[in-house]
């Protein structure tokens, strides 16, 4: 956090709180291994594969352009720099650092449009950069004293290149309890 510059809008309490959550905030199904650093909310990957509103993230420079938002506008939104390394699940290379804002936080400066729009996002988001927004959150549960890393393989790659739907393979696997550490255990 410390790198991209958004630590200074995260309190020790809001990490914390997330940091004992399991859950995406957004879908509310599968489970957040992810933590938007621009609005600080826990996802996981398919809500960021599927592009929600809320996750969206813009170039500073493209808000500026498109928005026709001022410096000193930009300057109030959240924002990070982000770090050079391979983004989404597609593993697209960034070479270059740039200055990401949420789509929503811009649209919502400019006033004139429905940040809660998908079709509004369109207009100043790009895909793949939501990954850029993100890092990786374990999580902890305080009962078990346990921290949770979560669950990675290459079948999730092959879902998500297949283009089928990862929100009904994680319902399935919930179902199932295949990315829950407890019932890892107990195998």
């Amino acid at each position: 956090m410390d790198a991209t510059g958004s630590a200074s809008h995260v309190t020790l309490s809001m990490f914390y709180r997330h940091f004992c959550e399991q859950t995406c905030s957004v879908c509310q199904s599968g489970y957040g291994d992810l933590v938007n650093l621009l609005t600080w909310t826990r996802c996981c990957p398919a809500c960021l594969q599927k592009r929600v509103p809320e996750l969206r993230v813009a170039t500073a420079a493209s808000a500026r352009r498109i928005l026709g938002l001022s410096k000193g506008s930009i300057k109030t939104l959240p924002s990070l720099k982000s770090v050079p390394g391979v983004f989404s699940m597609d593993e697209k290379p960034r070479a270059a650092r740039v200055q990401v804002v949420g789509a929503q936080s811009a649209l919502s400066a400019f006033g004139d449009a429905d940040p809660e729009s998908a079709q509004t996002a369109d207009m100043v988001s790009r895909p793949g950069l939501e990954f850029m927004a993100c890092c990786a959150l374990p999580n902890y549960d305080p009962l078990t004293k346990r921290i949770q890393n979560g669950v990675s393989c290459a079948g999730c790659q092959l879902v998500v290149e297949a283009g089928i739907d990862a929100q009904v393979v994680a319902l399935r696997s919930s179902r199932h309890g295949l990315f829950d550490r407890r019932a890892l255990d107990a195998l």
